[in-house]
């Protein structure tokens, strides 16, 4: 029962890894926690093969230590995590660059908010996935959001898209972009049309578009 038990756990382990490339990882970014659930059993498990060498503690501990790698290389070797910090309207807005490893900055996707208050975490999971195809992908918190200060419903489309302006200037200043695009979701799409008058944007993604 025991043993059971265990294999059990070290399933659930690699459920949670996988979690982060399909729709689950949309709402549950598990890669820490898998890093340290597996880096915990592992050691606990390396501990009792030494003392005691049989065949099905050898089957953990190699099960453990390769969902330990591959989550160790997905979380710090896949690619660049970093977080910005830029400006507009005297607020301080928070954001994640993603960015490839192989330092291919040649195309940079901005992700535009909907409707209502929204933070970075609700992007994450399709810049996560555009990163590991070797496009850069930068989400913030919106404004009134996360870390992001001022209030959402002090301004209007023109405000948010300003906002992403803002953000758009920084990148721009710290890396050279060939092309720079939008992932535009529900109300976002206005925000996105109005974005692209303000300044060069090569194309625009509409998800839900109203």
């Amino acid at each position: 029962m025991k043993k059971h038990l265990i294999y059990l756990f070290i399933a659930l382990i690699y459920l949670l890894y996988f979690s982060n490339f399909n729709a689950i990882g949309a709402v549950l970014d598990s890669r820490l926690v898998v890093i340290i659930l597996s880096a915990a059993a592992f050691t606990i498990s390396l501990f009792t093969w030494f003392r005691k060498k049989d065949l099905s503690k050898y089957f953990n501990v190699f099960a453990l230590l390769l969902i330990l790698g591959i989550s160790v290389k997905e979380f710090f070797f896949s690619y660049n995590e970093e977080d910005i910090v830029f400006q507009n309207d005297g607020l301080n807005f928070h954001g994640t660059l993603y960015t490839p490893k192989q330092n291919n900055k040649r195309c940079l996707v901005v992700f535009i908010h909907g409707s209502g208050q929204e933070e970075r975490t609700e992007y994450a999971f399709h810049a996560r996935e555009l990163v590991r195809e070797g496009i850069s992908s930068f989400v913030y918190d919106k404004r009134g959001s996360g870390m992001s200060e001022g209030q959402t419903y002090d301004v209007d489309y023109n405000g948010y898209a300003c906002d992403a302006v803002s953000a758009i200037n920084k990148l721009k200043n710290l890396y050279k972009f060939d092309k720079i695009g939008l992932f535009a979701v529900s109300e976002g799409e206005w925000v996105s049309l109005i974005v692209d008058t303000l300044t060069e944007i090569k194309f625009i993604v509409m998800v839900s578009a109203s």
